[in-house]
């Protein structure tokens, strides 16, 4: 989500976020070593910022996601309230999520895209 900031973007389509690097390097090593992680991304507070700005973001993920826990993609889908649309993908593990639910995906992307016209 740093493209949100970067580029000042109102609505997005997430799959399978993670709540902050911090949290990540501590899920992947079991260890408390986010002192070694160089990039510190949040994705909370970059929901956040949205929300301030009135955004909107379809957050997809999957149940069996193996990689990024589904807990994250939950704990997120309430830092929007009212913004952000979640859905989580019954069956689903982080690296089937295009070809289990491409469907699932596309009605995201068109529902940014109807949110506004203007973009490509």
């Amino acid at each position: 989500l740093l493209a949100t900031d970067e580029f000042s973007l109102d609505h997005a389509v997430l799959l399978s976020g993670f709540t902050t690097s911090m949290d990540m390097a501590s899920r992947v090593t079991g260890l408390p070593l986010g002192f070694l992680v160089v990039h510190r991304y949040d994705n909370i507070q970059r929901l956040q910022d949205m929300a301030k700005r009135g955004g909107k973001v379809w957050l997809l993920h999957g149940a069996e996601d193996e990689v990024i826990p589904v807990q994250m993609g939950r704990i997120l889908s309430k830092t929007m309230p009212g913004g952000l649309s979640y859905t989580e993908l019954p069956g689903v593990g982080h690296n089937d999520i295009f070809d289990v639910a491409p469907h699932a995906i596309t009605a995201a992307i068109f529902a940014a895209r109807e949110r506004d016209p203007n973009q490509p």
